[in-house]
């Protein structure tokens, strides 16, 4: 019963905001602002099109919808650097399915409301998805654009709105304390891919040098055993008659 009053308050919180933002919403009409969101899409691997509005009283740019998303920005007035970050970074929280994990994780929660740990792993699975979501953007627009990134995520953080909820829609940016960790982890994200990488190919080189290893070594016992079936095979019948009853 508890389970069920916690999943009918989330889902009820859900279509609140929605219809919310919804109400606000205003379609960005700037041409220029759709054509690069098009270009960005087909980058992304998107076919289909995406909605693009502006509502001032959501605190930060975030994706709504899972079957007709919309990305929604809190001004129409944002610079291109910043406008192409933001659009990147939704839409790679759509492809990844992102909001529909977010809700398992809701779902999860609810069911072991008791179990303080779930309440953790919510916070992790929160921080991992929006870690890798920040590589990947970094990933595409280049490793040296992450001061330029972070930045971006500053002046949403600083954005000013009235209606905050993470429950119901991928936001850029949901807290202080996350974003100061995220923005600690883009600026140390290129060297410790260096890192990574160098590691990595030491460990695959390693396994690598091991599989030859032991295959040659493993082909060697084949052919010492391959030798003595044959030689003994050789040996007369009678030596072999009283090997056996010895």
């Amino acid at each position: 019963m508890v389970a069920l009053i916690l999943l009918v308050q989330k889902i009820t919180a859900y279509h609140s905001f929605i219809r919310y933002v919804k109400a606000g919403l205003n379609p960005v009409s700037n041409v220029e602002q759709l054509d690069r969101l098009s270009v960005i899409a087909e980058q992304t691997g998107r076919k289909r099109p995406m909605e693009l509005c502006v509502n001032p009283l959501v605190s930060s740019p975030l994706l709504i919808g899972f079957f007709r998303p919309c990305i929604v920005l809190p001004s129409a007035d944002i610079p291109e650097k910043d406008f192409q970050y933001i659009v990147l970074h939704e839409l790679t929280h759509y492809k990844r399915r992102d909001m529909f994990y977010k809700w398992l994780v809701q779902i999860t929660v609810c069911l072991h409301w008791f179990n303080p740990l779930v309440y953790l792993m919510r916070r992790e699975i929160t921080k991992a998805c929006e870690f890798s979501c920040d590589e990947a953007v970094l990933s595409k627009m280049g490793y040296d654009n992450a001061q330029d990134y972070g930045e971006t995520l500053l002046d949403a953080m600083a954005a000013v709105g009235k209606y905050k909820e993470s429950l119901a829609a991928v936001t850029l940016s949901e807290n202080k304390q996350l974003l100061k960790e995220r923005l600690g982890a883009i600026m140390n994200l290129k060297r410790k891919s260096k890192t990574t990488l160098f590691v990595t190919s030491v460990l695959t080189l390693c396994i690598i040098l091991g599989v030859v290893y032991l295959s040659h070594k493993n082909c060697i016992r084949f052919k010492i055993s391959s030798h003595a079936s044959s030689s003994i095979s050789s040996l007369p019948n009678n030596v072999l008659l009283s090997s056996s009853v010895i």
